[in-house]
């Protein structure tokens, strides 16, 4: 009996400790010994987890490095496309170095290859208009006109529309698209697509003539503060017409406009007003003075401008001052001047004031015809025998040619006395 219940005692008793080890294990202060085998398996475990973690970490810093390298190459083709841009735009506009388009459009077709609008819309003016170094390609120019408008810039859609409005090349002329093109433009704040629209109705092709939609999108441009607008508004106001929709009873405000591009560095506006000076036509109730003309001209001078080099140059010529006049004939021509190369010409064919030079002369007149087209010194400063006469060089008609050619191509079709 007592043997039997030792053995029951002893039975609960190491049931008791059984269960108190494991509890303790359970909140793991006494750990039960594991299985050789589990021990190994975990090591195992904890392992592959380490290189795991470590595998993820060197992806992350992959991903980092990789992310990094691909913003740095995006900002340097960023910077390359933008480059590229600006300097084919500067090329092309030849304000701060002379006109060069081969250049310039190998750098826009560096840009336009990015999808930059900007670049097409340049590429496609370009090609328009020719000379610089390429010939005019209407094909082309569509092309890339075209892909600029449907890339979405306001300037692009602008020219596009001009294109549908009047049919160049290929394209068939489409009054309805175009001024669709040219709305849209300008409500997307397009200056460009305002003094398309202004010029289209002041001339009334393929559209009614309205001269107060003329004004208006002139005026809607230059009160945004487009320099260009603002002097093709004052140029517009020439017109007896427009001056009363505007209800402008004098030609004070058209100075004024043309002043205020003047100074807003619009060079066309300052040659404008040189040549309202040298007529003598009255300004704020005085008479224009040579003096002043002049001033505006070197200001412009200044500016890259090679139409007031010229128009100095041929100043300063019939001032008989030959020798600043030679070196601003030369100014103007090297920024691609093609009024100051065919004067050029015919000083170097008749040897007047410069070494005769009868080659370069050609060149001189060849490179103009490039640039401009049919282009030449008029009969009356080549007088009979095709040479330099002194009386040509003072003849008023000669100064007429020249000057009042240059303002027509920057203010056409405003003008009544040029052709269009």
């Amino acid at each position: 009996m007592l043997a039997e219940q030792t053995m029951r005692n002893t039975l609960l008793t190491v049931l008791i400790c059984v269960a108190a080890n494991t509890v303790l294990a359970q909140d793991n202060i006494i750990p039960l010994p594991e299985p050789k085998q589990t021990k190994i398996e975990r090591y195992k475990r904890m392992q592959a987890e380490r290189e795991a973690e470590n595998a993820r970490q060197e992806a992350e810093a992959a991903r980092i490095k990789n992310e990094k390298l691909a913003a740095e190459l995006q900002l340097l083709k960023d910077s390359q496309v933008t480059n590229a841009l600006n300097d084919g735009i500067e090329l092309s506009e030849g304000k701060k170095r002379p006109k060069d388009y081969a250049k310039a459009s190998e750098l826009l077709r560096k840009a336009a290859a990015a999808n930059n609008p900007i670049a097409m819309r340049y590429l496609g003016r370009l090609y328009a208009e020719g000379g610089f170094g390429i010939e005019s390609n209407i094909k082309e120019a569509v092309f890339w006109t075209k892909q600029s408008a449907e890339g979405g810039d306001p300037d692009g859609m602008a020219d596009w529309g001009y294109i549908l409005h009047f049919g160049i090349g290929d394209i068939k002329q489409d009054t309805s698209g175009g001024l669709d093109w040219l709305n849209k433009a300008a409500t997307k704040g397009s200056t460009q697509s305002m003094r398309y629209l202004a010029k289209i109705y002041f001339v009334g092709k393929h559209i009614e003539k309205d001269l107060k939609k003329t004004y208006e999108w002139l005026k809607k441009g230059s009160d945004i503060g487009d320099p260009r607008a603002i002097a093709e508004l004052a140029i517009a106001l020439d017109n007896s017409d427009l001056r009363k929709l505007a209800g402008i009873t004098n030609k004070d405000e058209m100075i004024n406009y043309l002043e205020k591009s003047d100074r807003m560095g619009y060079t066309a506006a300052s040659t404008a007003l040189s040549l309202i000076h040298l007529g003598g036509d009255e300004i704020h109730g005085s008479k224009g003075t040579k003096e002043a003309a002049e001033n505006l001209l070197k200001k412009a001078i200044k500016l890259y401008s090679s139409d007031a080099a010229f128009m100095l140059g041929f100043i300063k010529f019939q001032d008989k001052e030959y020798s600043q006049a030679i070196e601003l004939l030369q100014t103007a021509s090297e920024r691609n001047s093609a009024e100051a190369m065919a004067f050029l010409s015919a000083l170097y064919a008749s040897g007047s004031h410069v070494p005769q030079n009868n080659e370069l002369s050609a060149t001189m007149l060849a490179n103009a015809k490039a640039i401009r087209g049919s282009i030449n010194a008029p009969q009356e400063l080549r007088g009979s025998h095709n040479k330099i006469t002194e009386e040509g060089l003072t003849d008023h008609r000669v100064l007429t040619y020249y000057f009042e050619g240059l303002v027509c191509r920057n203010y056409y079709p405003y003008l009544g006395r040029c052709e269009y």
